[in-house]
């Protein structure tokens, strides 16, 4: 056995250890109900079970640091191992044989034994370069309201959403991981990375889901989010991160507007259908969905705008604009008329007066603004620029400014011209007659003395995003409908929905009362950086592994009867299910062709109010990841705790009962199994989606080093999801 090199750790997996000893008389032995506290025998033998369950962990978690103390240590060339502890009526023992790389594990309870053998021990060691468990102080919300809608828990679950309507923003890793040479998260892309985790939607949740997203370093920082408060649609991917106040702009997330600078790629997580397209309010170049909730990539970015909920930015104190960025004021003529900055500022604390005049300047700081507005029934001189009034301009037009042309006359006319008559390089936009102006994009009309003028922030709004679910524009834009662009795809698909249950495959968001199903997810991406190549493999799977017939089960596979009896089971002996499924017991052993299973107890849903005895269970309305289990006796409160906030010694206070956490093992058969190992296991099942994308030399070159983490945008509903079990390697 290799030795871990992350020997930093070690003291956070001795206390998390010994933590767990400390509470295993109160939660690891006791996943019994209260049903079952009269059969004694039978108790016990499930504590015992239990105990040695805890041993497995406690094992996995000591011996993943390379820790050699208390006599116990895989990293000896000794062929057999073994330690023992003991913790009021019970103990477990474990014996590690190199020789086959099985780990065995003693569960005794009150004289009752109970062994487990696991098998490929190694392997499930290989924790990852980056996870929650020995990361979680390193991802760092960048969030409208951080602490409500996004929450990183120590015990190592990030939760998204969390109820909280009209937010957006993201969470980052921003450690210094060796392995992928990471500095404030920045890491090196090299040849890739794999990555692993498990998430649950919240029954009832409506907000528009989430991406697992990879940015680039070079432009982009723990700060960065994207998103629009009244577009949740963007997932806080795609946007400028901005927030609106009186119908205006009136700040933005990053504190910039940048939001997230392309390139960049994701996989979004949606159970939010926008639907109506192209009418609807995604407007032009939208993200409109098909009826589905669904998995989908997303990827590199362009600048192309998209439509917004408002025209040009208002003022804001203390903020800084650069050149030539138009504004509205909110006192005087600034209600009127919209002002150009000349040059880079930051704005002082208080609002300059806005002058009416045509052209009339104000300044600021040293730096000045100029009325730039179109105006009915006035001349204007060669080289003069306008910014189209929000109320006659199509959205298109909107974040552009218009030169009048070179004419012996410019005059205008009563009405606006028709500003996306002149977009384009070339176009000209006439007035009506009588009036003699003619207008061109400034952004590319010039001469000497009057450069081409582009609008900053105005808006701006970009989509950052050019696999837009409905036909982009642009070069190859995409349209993942069609399973096409954004460049060449070579094989899978960018979008996924489930063909056997296409409606609540990834969320159930018709019923608040229905407990969704718990996914796992991982991602493999292999970099070719000479050829500026990435392909981009995903996997996903329901961590509700309903029994099947004639199937192949491995030690500690899980399985669930067909018809829910409140218990999962787990494998205790490796081999294959029967012809017809087995009667299921609450207690004892199951025998199923060759296969052994021993009942797991699934609690029930916290109540409010409810009298719990010692050693009763029971689980968040939204999964976190844990069980709970009654320390003391007593009646729960009006309102449900935060689990996410323990106690000092890690219990939760819920009214006068006190709870201990236990690590939930539902989806540990992809934790260690087909799905989860993230160092080796790429052999098994097909990927739900393979695409292989190019980017040309600037933007490959952007992506030498490169941020990770998740997104997330409710829009005007709400949505709670909780994601677990992360981890990361880098170079698969």
């Amino acid at each position: 056995m290799k030795s871990s090199s992350k020997k930093g750790f070690a003291l956070i997996t001795l206390v998390i250890a010994m933590t767990l000893i400390a509470v295993l008389g109160a939660s690891f032995v006791s996943m019994i109900g209260s049903k079952q506290q009269g059969f004694t025998f039978m108790l016990n033998g499930h504590r015992a079970n239990m105990i040695a369950r805890a041993g497995v962990e406690w094992a996995i978690r000591y011996a993943s640091e390379g820790t050699d103390a208390s006599g116990f240590s895989i990293l000896s060339s000794n062929p057999t191992l073994m330690f023992s502890k003991n913790f009021g009526e019970g103990s477990f023992r474990t014996s590690y044989n190199a020789a086959t790389d099985v780990l065995t594990v003693d569960g005794t309870y009150q004289g009752i034994t109970k062994t487990i053998r696991l098998s490929n021990f190694y392997r499930y060691l290989a924790i990852g370069d980056v996870s929650f468990p020995l990361s979680m102080a390193s991802f760092n919300p960048a969030a409208l309201q951080a602490g409500q809608s996004i929450t990183v828990n120590p015990t190592g679950v990030i939760r998204l959403g969390q109820g909280v309507s009209n937010t957006s923003g993201a969470v980052w890793y921003g450690g210094n991981s060796v392995a992928g040479n990471c500095v404030n998260g920045a890491c090196d892309f090299g040849s890739g990375f794999r990555a692993y985790f498990v998430f649950q939607y919240a029954p009832g949740s409506r907000g528009d889901g989430f991406t697992f997203a990879i940015t680039n370093g070079a432009y982009n920082n723990a700060n960065s989010v994207g998103g629009d408060s009244q577009m949740g649609e963007l997932m806080a991917y795609g946007g400028d991160s901005r927030l609106y106040s009186g119908g205006y702009i009136g700040s933005f997330v990053d504190g910039a507007g940048n939001g997230l600078r392309p390139p960049k790629f994701a996989v979004e997580f949606d159970i939010y259908s926008n639907t109506g397209c192209p009418a609807d309010s995604c407007g032009a170049n939208n993200r409109c969905d098909p009826s589905n909730e669904h998995l989908a990539y997303v990827f590199w970015g362009d600048d192309i705008r998209i439509g917004c909920k408002d025209d040009y930015t208002r003022w804001m104190s203390s903020f800084s604009f650069p050149a030539n960025t138009v504004v509205y004021g909110t006192t005087g003529g600034g209600t009127t008329y919209r002002y150009r900055l000349m040059n880079d500022l930051k704005t002082g604390t208080t609002q300059p007066t806005w002058p009416a005049g045509k052209g009339s300047t104000v300044t600021e700081s040293g730096v000045q603004w100029q009325e730039c507005s179109w105006r009915a029934s006035t001349n204007y001189n060669w080289g003069e620029v306008v910014a189209p009034a929000s109320s006659t301009s199509s959205i298109s037009a909107n974040g552009f400014f218009f030169r009048v042309s070179p004419w012996p006359s410019s005059t205008t006319g009563l009405g606006e011209p028709t500003w996306t008559n002149c977009i384009n390089s070339g176009d000209v936009c006439y007035e009506s007659w009588p009036a003699t102006a003619r207008w061109q994009n400034a952004a590319f009309y010039s001469f000497p003395g009057y450069p081409a003028l582009s609008v900053n922030y105005a808006t701006n709004c970009r989509t950052y995003d050019d696999n837009k679910h409905a036909a982009g524009t642009g070069a190859d834009a995409g349209n993942s409908e069609s399973r096409t662009g954004p460049t060449n795809a070579t094989s899978g698909s960018s979008y996924y929905t489930s063909p056997t249950n296409p409606t609540t495959w990834l969320a159930d968001t018709a019923s608040s009362t229905t407990v969704n199903t718990t996914y796992a997810y991982r991602m493999e991406v292999v970099r070719n950086s000479a050829a500026g190549t990435y392909r981009i493999k995903s996997w996903i799977a329901a961590c509700d592994p309903i029994w099947k017939a004639f199937a192949a089960y491995a030690i500690n596979d899980q399985a669930r009867p067909t018809v829910n009896n409140g218990y999962y089971y787990v494998a205790t002996s490796a081999g294959t299910s029967g012809a017809t499924e087995p009667i299921w017991l609450p207690s004892g052993t199951v025998t199923d062709g060759t296969v052994t299973w021993v009942p797991i107890r699934i609690p029930p849903v916290w109540n409010a109010s409810t009298a719990y005895a010692i050693d009763g269970q029971v689980r968040p309305t939204v999964n976190n990841g844990n069980y709970y289990t009654a320390r003391t006796a007593g009646t729960s409160a009006a309102a449900e705790p935060n689990w996410s906030l323990p106690n000092p010694d890690g219990t939760v206070t819920d009214g006068t009962v006190t709870w201990v956490p236990t690590a939930m093992p539902v989806c540990n058969q992809y934790t260690y199994g087909t799905l989860g190992d993230v160092r080796y296991d790429y052999t098994a099942a097909s990927p739900t989606l393979d695409r292989t994308i190019t980017l040309d030399a600037t933007y490959n070159d952007a992506f030498n080093k490169f941020l990770f983490g998740w997104t997330t945008a409710s829009g005007g509903a709400t949505q709670k999801a909780d994601i677990w079990k992360f981890r990361m390697t880098f170079k698969p």
